[in-house]
């Protein structure tokens, strides 16, 4: 908890005579071996002020700005979000009508706070194993549009047929339906493996959504601050290929050479430290 009158961000920081002695051997070694040179140093205890700024100039700079670690730089706006649906309903013939759009204006939520928290849309299309199969093909299709042919590849055994693509919370619980869903993208990330952390608020076809939506952050997928994540919702069975049944996890990623989308999976048994296993809001259920 905050102390009394101390604001989130507001610096608190430790004075230098705490640092530990190798501490100072290494930023003695980092001056030496800087730009910096004997007449600037002498200038600068002639000229203290001048230190002060540079220590304005540098903590400017994001590595030192606290007020940052909440910021998303990728987040969008409700109205942006449903121009991107709206355009999307029109060029697939999903035949969405305006009283969803309308709806939807009036409905949206906040902003989540949280440097992988987004806003974003859960879209359902049909409803049981069909509805399942029909949402996983329309959204990888919308991918495919958003990046490209050229630059999207989807792993050939990720197939939406009813013995190979599930619901984790089971495929009698798809509903058509067009809602607003908040997503912690950054969820999960310590963990033993995909199961350990996988549940009823794991994504599924909303993190398929999700990359339509947000393409910006799947082109900046770079498996440091932006990693790719899994869509541990589903269940996939590709026995043939992993030697047991229902196996299988789809994950969204990038080629960080050539720069296309990945549509591919993995094994649940397996941790895959650079992707994400995120999570919609507790507020979504």
């Amino acid at each position: 908890m905050l102390a009394s009158g101390v604001k989130k961000g507001a610096r608190h920081m430790a004075r230098l005579a705490t640092l530990r002695k190798g501490d100072w051997d290494q930023f003695d070694r980092l001056l030496n071996g800087s730009d910096l040179t004997a007449e600037e140093v002498l200038k600068l205890l002639e000229h203290p002020d001048v230190l002060d700024d540079m220590l304005k100039a540098m903590r400017k700079h994001a590595t030192f700005r606290t007020d940052l670690d909440d910021h998303n730089p990728f987040a969008l706006t409700a109205s942006e979000l449903l121009t991107r649906l709206r355009l999307a309903n029109k060029e697939e013939g999903w035949g969405l009508g305006e009283e969803v759009f309308d709806r939807l204006a009036k409905t949206a939520p906040e902003q989540p706070k949280g440097r992988l928290a987004f806003l974003s849309l859960r879209i359902r299309l049909g409803k049981g194993q069909e509805g399942v199969a029909n949402t996983f093909e329309a959204h990888a299709e919308r991918i495919e549009k958003e990046f490209g042919e050229s630059a999207f590849y989807r792993w050939e055994h990720l197939r939406s047929d009813k013995d190979r693509l599930r619901l984790l919370a089971g495929n009698d619980t798809h509903k058509s339906v067009v809602e607003w869903v908040t997503i912690d993208l950054g969820a999960n990330r310590k963990r033993k493996s995909i199961e350990a952390v996988r549940g009823k608020l794991s994504l599924a076809d909303e993190g398929l959504a999700f990359a339509w939506l947000h393409p910006e952050y799947v082109k900046a997928i770079d498996y440091d601050e932006n990693p790719g994540f899994f869509l541990a919702g589903y269940e996939l069975n590709v026995p043939e290929h992993d030697g047991r049944s229902w196996y299988g996890v789809p994950c969204v990623y990038r080629n960080t050479n050539a720069g296309g989308v990945f549509l591919d999976a993995g094994r649940y048994g397996f941790d895959y430290r650079e992707f994400l296993v995120p999570s919609l809001g507790s507020d979504v259920l």
